[in-house]
């Protein structure tokens, strides 16, 4: 592939970047039986040889994508986006759904018992200091980063 210019490189890119996206929850969903979630809608009927085998593919499918990258002169993408930023953003979207689960918005699929809307309440609102724990931790952590961090200098 020669003679590519800079929308096929972007296009060449973001197409690997789904590609691997894809390909890592799919061996993720695999993996599930090491890590159980009492929610997850996966059966871990996967066995270790073929999460190993699994992995060991996604390392290979990731090789041909890069070593495809380099050939073509196509710079590998710097990451833009921290962890932590990204963690901290997980963390409000399910302290929004935690929030869903409040007696007014739950009186939207139909009335409720004043047991049921205490229940509902106590529910939130222990998920959301579970969230809004993390949240502060991650403010914390963040805090103290920045104290460690040196000055620029004009």
């Amino acid at each position: 592939m020669s003679g590519l210019n800079e929308n096929h490189k972007r296009n060449l890119i973001s197409t690997f970047q789904e590609i691997d996206r894809i390909l890592t929850q799919a061996v993720s969903q695999l993996e599930v039986s090491e890590s159980p979630s009492p929610l997850d809608s996966v059966n871990a009927d996967a066995d270790e040889t073929l999460i190993s085998i699994a992995q060991n593919w996604l390392e290979d499918v990731r090789a041909t994508m890069r070593s495809i990258l380099e050939e073509n002169g196509v710079d590998l993408p710097t990451p833009e986006i921290s962890a932590v930023w990204n963690f901290r953003v997980s963390m409000i979207q399910a302290a929004n759904y935690a929030d869903n689960l409040r007696p007014k918005q739950m009186r939207q699929y139909g009335p409720l018992t004043s047991d049921a809307a205490s229940t509902l309440d106590m529910v939130s609102r222990r998920l959301r200091t579970q969230m809004d724990s993390m949240l502060q931790l991650l403010d914390a952590s963040h805090v103290s980063d920045q104290q460690t961090q040196p000055l620029e200098s004009p």
